[in-house]
């Protein structure tokens, strides 16, 4: 499915993440959780903020949201976001190893280089995504068993 803004989006779940969280810019409070980990990836001012927004946003339904880096999964720990800094080499079982179904992957790059846009199409076309969202900059991907799979490109 391609969608550039809300009016496109058909799904209960992603339509409330783009309605609520991607356009609202009230929601800047950069203590998210992902500036402990600002010096280990690399993101322009704008996609820290989208980050920092889709994390405060799936961090009020929970008290503790742990948040890992792909390069640094602690063994047997199970997150609600996963960071990979690139679509390249993305190991998708040692990442659902490491995630439940309501797990968030954010994946930066995804358009960078030709290469990083096959991977992320591969990342997307795999069986265990049910939901990828491409703002361009990011891949957010969801593997929500009670979703359809459908993909979304949202600008933000």
């Amino acid at each position: 499915m391609k969608s550039t803004n809300h009016h496109g989006v058909h799904s209960p779940f992603v339509y409330n993440l783009v309605t609520k969280c991607f356009y609202n810019k009230n929601n800047h409070a950069s203590q998210s959780g992902i500036d402990e980990y600002s010096k280990s990836i690399s993101l322009n001012p704008k996609a820290l903020s989208l980050l920092n927004r889709i994390i405060n946003y799936f961090k009020e339904e929970k008290k503790e949201y742990k948040i890992g880096l792909y390069n640094n999964l602690q063994p047997d720990l199970v997150y609600d976001l996963i960071f990979v800094n690139s679509p390249l080499n993305l190991n998708l079982k040692k990442v659902i190893n490491h995630g439940n179904n309501n797990t968030l992957v954010v994946i930066n790059n995804i358009h960078s280089k030709s290469h990083n846009n096959n991977a992320w199409n591969i990342v997307c076309n795999s069986p265990y995504v049910k939901v990828s969202i491409d703002t361009f900059t990011l891949g957010l991907v969801f593997f929500r068993k009670e979703q359809a799979k459908e993909h979304f490109i949202i600008r933000v």
